[in-house]
């Protein structure tokens, strides 16, 4: 935003407004607006009468943000992030409109049961595609602040079997000796 004087002697001023992800560079002018503050007063107004626009959900960000990977990365990851997203992400914020999500909504979904039954690497995989859709919409400015930016990340804990066991130098050195395959003693 920002107030210049012409070369007629009057004042204008210059306003950003972002409308669906599109900014728009708005310039106005008058004949009348002879000392900045009438340009001041009038760019006010004009920001105070401007429609902001209308809140958009996740969904329909989600469909723009698919449109925008399908050209940047292959089609087989486009797929995969299609598919996690339908069963995972999509169920629980496609109706929910991104300027209203919070910290605590999307804590309360990674502790989902549906997705505790899966593996690390498919949740993992699951909140770094609801993080990047968010971002999108942040940086494209559909929202005024990224509620992901202070989001960790969940995983299951991983309990110990008990399947693993180091062997100690003599149970090794016993090991080998009762191992007459290569594959093993290929090391000496």
């Amino acid at each position: 935003m920002s107030i210049t004087k012409t070369a007629n002697g009057t004042y204008a001023f210059r306003v950003y407004v972002t409308v669906k992800g599109v900014r728009k560079q708005i310039y106005r002018s008058d004949p009348s607006w002879t000392r900045k503050s009438h340009a001041l007063s009038a760019q006010e107004q004009f920001l105070k009468s401007t429609v902001n626009p209308e809140p958009v959900t996740f969904g329909e960000v989600f469909q723009e943000y698919l449109a925008y990977k399908d050209v940047r990365i292959k089609k087989n990851s486009l797929y995969m992030i299609k598919v996690l997203s339908e069963r995972h992400i999509l169920p629980v914020f496609a109706n929910v409109r991104l300027d209203r999500l919070t910290l605590k909504d999307i804590e309360t979904w990674q502790r989902n049961p549906v997705m505790s039954s899966y593996g690390n690497a498919t949740i993992l995989k699951v909140q770094k595609f609801f993080k990047s859709v968010v971002h999108f919409a942040y940086l494209h400015d559909y929202i005024d602040k990224d509620p992901c930016r202070t989001m960790s990340m969940i995983k299951k804990s991983e309990k110990i079997t008990g399947q693993h066991r180091i062997l100690s130098l003599g149970e090794f050195n016993q090991f080998l000796s009762v191992v007459n395959d290569p594959m093993y003693r290929d090391w000496e």
